[in-house]
């Protein structure tokens, strides 16, 4: 600043091998070389706002393993970016109790749309689909009961109980039950 009557707290360079030298050092930065990734970064608004909003889903206090960290660092970017610049229904003013002159205007935004989760799911869907029925082992010739599982493998018309030793049963108790109803009776 060169006004009339500033008086410059340091010494202003006059050597112009000291000129050079500090013009050297300076272009050697990594600002000055990319200074185009710089010329935007005014204010760190969205930055801290997505620092904001990844704090929701990495909270600092909790260590996370590499798989679940990148799983909630994915989440985090999809909730950004879908709700980022959400419109506001409103305005609210809040007032300080201690500060009654300052009144600080905020916006009230519509309520966050969560569409990714559904992209997710049926993601996850899709991606299961092909393996919903289990590989089973070839039969080797034992007793051993095979793993059941509801419904997979029936066709239409099947029925899962072909057991007839459990209908057996069902009449023996039958039986009994009429036997002891004829005792009661004389």
């Amino acid at each position: 600043c060169r006004q009339p009557g500033y008086v410059p707290k340091r010494k202003l360079l006059t050597d112009p091998a000291a000129i050079r030298a500090l013009e050297s050092a300076l272009k050697k930065t990594s600002i000055f070389r990319n200074a185009s990734d710089y010329c935007r970064c005014r204010d760190t608004y969205w930055i801290e706002s997505f620092n904001h909003q990844l704090l929701t889903y990495l909270p600092k206090r909790v260590h996370f393993g590499m798989d679940t960290f990148v799983m909630r660092m994915n989440l985090a970017v999809l909730d950004w970016n879908e709700n980022v610049q959400r419109a506001a229904t409103s305005h609210r003013v809040y007032l300080n109790a201690r500060r009654p002159d300052h009144q600080a205007p905020s916006r009230v935004l519509v309520v966050k749309k969560f569409k990714f989760v559904q992209h997710i799911w049926e993601a996850y869907v899709h991606m299961n689909k092909q393996s919903t029925h289990p590989i089973l082992e070839e039969d080797d010739g034992s007793d051993e009961e095979a793993l059941f599982l509801p419904g997979v493998g029936l066709e239409d018309g099947d029925f899962l109980d072909d057991d007839d030793d459990d209908d057996d049963l069902n009449e023996d108790e039958a039986a009994l039950e009429d036997e002891a109803l004829e005792d009661d009776r004389v």
